[in-house]
């Protein structure tokens, strides 16, 4: 799932879309992409066989703690724009 804001929490450590550990794994990209196009939070599945590097990925990222305006989670910046990423498990 992503969540976009219009920019990233202010002292928030974040991650750039074009980031290396990020920008090969086609799913998050178009997360990213989804989520700050619609301004609207977005969900994607993600295959069965990248689910593991895309768990990985996410948890060597900078995760900020939340506050009264900005949810717990990973921030991805695209320009001045963010997202917070989050996996969800399927039962």
């Amino acid at each position: 799932m992503g969540i976009p804001y219009d920019s990233s929490p202010n002292g928030a450590e974040t991650t750039s879309a074009d980031d290396p550990k990020l920008d090969d794994i086609d799913a998050v990209q178009m997360l990213v992409d989804d989520a700050l196009d619609s301004s609207q939070r977005s969900n994607r599945r993600i295959a069965s066989d990248e689910r593991d590097l895309v768990e990985d990925r996410l948890e060597s990222l900078p995760v900020y703690e939340g506050d009264d305006e900005y949810v717990r989670g990973t921030y991805v910046t695209r320009d001045s724009e963010a997202v917070a990423l989050f996996l969800e498990r399927e039962d």
